[in-house]
């Protein structure tokens, strides 16, 4: 592969922040340096090391008085093999330059709730805003190859990544969109009422009745300018009849697809009105998707593990309860709350399909978002006001900034196999 001497690399070293080349935010002066080694910011120096795949990693050499970079081992190979585990640990700490911020700008077809700009007044909060936004991910084992829109652009060539699944789906397709805008040529993305798609009818649920329907989400078409292409098309349950029609309107699949699918959010275990039916249902349907879709197709295939979210206790998952005992004085959520465990059996689940299937379903790659989102309370779209009008602050929804990441570690699985 060839070298790209860019700041990339730069952000690299500099407590692996990939986003540079995709993002706009603020950097201060000092945080320029030559990407050739030797003298960096602030006392720091470096080394390059030359990994066997020509990949190329900067080892930092901080002074002694240098506490961003403590807690962070950069003296460790580029992540290759991702497992089929489903898990990626690591750590979210401190850029080591204090006024590093995340924004994103994003171009109209990659909507959705913005962290930054799409708080209420009385819901801004400057402070949490900078912090979060200035977390960067640093793996227990490995170091993620830095985020570079041109080499993700070269990944793509002549190939369509196509994402299926609920509004979490959407929430990646977005930021995959928004990192990726510099080298797109048109795109839509719009509400599935707006499109032009022929899907238009009406599907159910697994074990729902009759007279209840799937919400049809989302749906965008964005193309790059090199031919690549990016696909959405979001709805909250799985049904096989409308998978099928979905994709027979994309037309054939071909090895050079990438299809990225998750279900969950619409099958909740715990619910106060529905205890267990849909988590029986999500088994039923992870064992469909993944035996008759997914195994069965020529295109790459990623599930996307199950992100958490924060509504509060060991598991952090979304009862109905509060909103049940409101009337009786129970106050209304105002944040989200950090969580040990998390909604463990999403993943479970999937790992038990997985076993069952065998053969036909080694073809099928996890990407691991879990671990990597557990941590991240205070960066869900509640913990900035959406939701909290209507007595839902939204503890499921992540900010892009935590977001972005489920796209790097997405570079590395799918651009370096």
């Amino acid at each position: 592969m060839k070298q790209r001497r860019s700041l990339s690399h730069i952000a690299l070293a500099l407590l692996l922040c990939p986003l540079a080349l995709a993002r706009h935010h603020t950097r201060h002066p000092s945080g320029a340096a030559e990407a050739q080694g030797g003298q960096l910011s602030d006392g720091v120096t470096s080394t390059d090391l030359h990994y066997n795949d020509g990949s190329l990693l900067k080892e930092l050499h901080p002074p002694p008085t240098s506490p961003q970079n403590v807690t962070v081992d950069l003296n460790l190979p580029i992540c290759h093999d991702f497992g089929r585990t489903g898990k990626f640990t690591g750590q979210w700490v401190d850029h080591p330059d204090r006024n590093f911020r995340q924004h994103s700008a994003c171009p109209k077809w990659a909507h959705d709730f913005d962290c930054d700009t799409s708080a209420g007044p009385s819901d801004k909060n400057p402070a949490l805003l900078a912090s979060e936004y200035r977390k960067v991910f640093q793996p227990d084992e490995c170091n993620l190859r830095p985020w570079d829109t041109q080499g993700f652009d070269t990944c793509m060539k002549g190939r369509r990544i196509i994402f299926v699944g609920d509004s979490m789906t959407w929430q990646m397709y977005t930021s995959l969109a928004c990192l990726l805008a510099p080298v797109t040529e048109t795109g839509v993305g719009v509400t599935w009422e707006k499109s032009n798609t022929t899907v238009t009818g009406e599907y159910k649920g697994r074990e729902w009745n009759e007279g209840r329907h799937i919400m049809k989400q989302y749906w965008a078409q964005v193309k790059l300018k090199n031919g690549g292409e990016l696909i959405a098309r979001c709805f909250g349950r799985f049904n096989g009849t409308l998978w099928d029609d979905v994709f027979a309107e994309l037309g054939p699949l071909t090895e050079r697809d990438v299809i990225i699918v998750n279900f969950g959010a619409w099958y909740p275990r715990f619910n106060y009105y529905e205890i267990r039916t849909p988590f029986e249902a999500y088994k039923q349907d992870v064992r469909e998707i993944f035996m008759e879709k997914l195994a069965k197709s020529p295109a790459q295939t990623i599930w996307r593990i199950n992100s958490p979210s924060h509504f509060g206790g060991h598991t952090g998952t979304f009862t109905a309860i509060e909103q049940m005992l409101m009337p009786e004085g129970v106050p209304k959520r105002q944040h989200c709350d950090p969580v040990t465990v998390g909604e463990y059996w999403f993943r479970d689940a999937v790992l038990q399909t997985l076993k069952e299937c065998g053969e036909p379903c080694k073809k099928i790659k996890l990407l691991p978002v879990f671990d990597l989102s557990l941590a991240r309370h205070n960066s869900h779209h509640g913990s900035f006001g959406r939701g909290r009008d209507v007595d839902m602050t939204d503890c499921r929804h992540f900010c892009l900034n935590v977001i972005d990441w489920w796209n790097i570690l997405l570079y590395s699985m799918m651009c370096f196999p």
